[in-house]
């Protein structure tokens, strides 16, 4: 099952995330020298490059994906397919593919 993440159209998007070794969940991974980067793309539009931050403990897993409100203005509201990807020496792995449905803001702001 593809995991969804639901986010409104301007505003602020930030997802701390956790690398994990195990699919039970018990061992995080180690990200101390790990290029982390994520891209989105939906249909008919180019893709889109997460800021990759690293608040928590890099050896943990800890790490958040960040998009400033003036980037997600300009998101389509529809699906968009993701995933996140952890390069060690230069060796790509990706996780499996996750939706970030982006829906319509209707509250006008300031």
């Amino acid at each position: 099952m593809t995991e969804r993440i639901h986010h409104k159209r301007g505003d602020v998007f930030s997802a701390a995330c956790v690398a994990w070794l195990d699919e039970a969940l018990t061992t995080p991974r180690d990200l101390t020298n790990v290029t982390v980067t994520c891209s989105m793309k939906a249909p008919l539009r180019d893709p889109y490059a997460f800021q990759v931050t690293f608040d928590g403990d890099r050896t943990l897993g800890e790490f958040t994906l960040r998009a400033p409100s003036a980037d997600t203005s300009n998101w389509r509201p529809t699906t968009w397919l993701a995933d996140i990807q952890y390069a060690t020496a230069g060796e790509p792995t990706s996780t499996e593919t996750f939706q970030v449905q982006v829906l319509e803001d209707y509250t006008i702001g300031n």
